[in-house]
């Protein structure tokens, strides 16, 4: 989901970025709007919006593999990553 299909289901349940960020202690929703639009990370965060939103992490937030709960993704992950570093090194891929 984009920041703003976020921020749209969230308002859908009478939330915003900032009722989200004061149940997590800040006086702003600055850090959830940053987390959402993929300006920042947060992992806790990540997780207390997908809760909100009743949906997975992975669907929230597709492209963040290390938010998930899910052991095997985050391993898959972290090997094509780590095979990805090994081509560009090597001057395989750019």
């Amino acid at each position: 989901m984009t920041g703003e299909e976020i921020r749209k289901a969230l308002n859908e349940k009478d939330l915003s970025f900032a009722a989200i960020g004061r149940a997590l202690g800040h006086s702003t929703g600055t850090a959830v709007s940053r987390i959402c639009h993929r300006q920042a990370t947060g992992r806790i965060t990540a997780r207390f919006i997908a809760d909100a939103l009743d949906l997975p992490i992975e669907e929230v937030f597709p492209e963040k593999p290390e938010y998930s709960d899910d052991p095997k993704r985050l391993k898959k992950t972290q090997a094509e990553a780590a095979l990805r570093e090994k081509a560009e090194a090597a001057g395989l891929v750019a």
